[in-house]
């Protein structure tokens, strides 16, 4: 919501906090989301660098759980 309302800046501020928070209980979905917003805000504020790390962190913590989002399947 805060994407869409060009509130970008908080969005970034409230992203961090949650991917700090994500990271210490290695809730890794919610991590990989959190990176992409992380890559979304970034490509708001035209760091197009920024977005790319952003999206690469997403991506490599997908590839560790062999791919997927979600819990993992029996």
């Amino acid at each position: 919501l805060l994407l869409a309302k060009g509130e970008i800046g908080l969005m970034t501020e409230l992203v961090e906090e949650a991917i700090a928070e994500a990271s210490a209980v290695e809730d890794e979905e919610t991590l990989t989301f959190l990176l992409i917003q992380r890559g979304y805000a970034a490509t708001f504020r035209g760091d197009l660098d920024a977005a790319e790390e952003a999206l690469s962190e997403a991506l490599a913590v997908l590839r560790d759980r062999g791919g997927r989002w979600g819990p993992p399947l029996c």
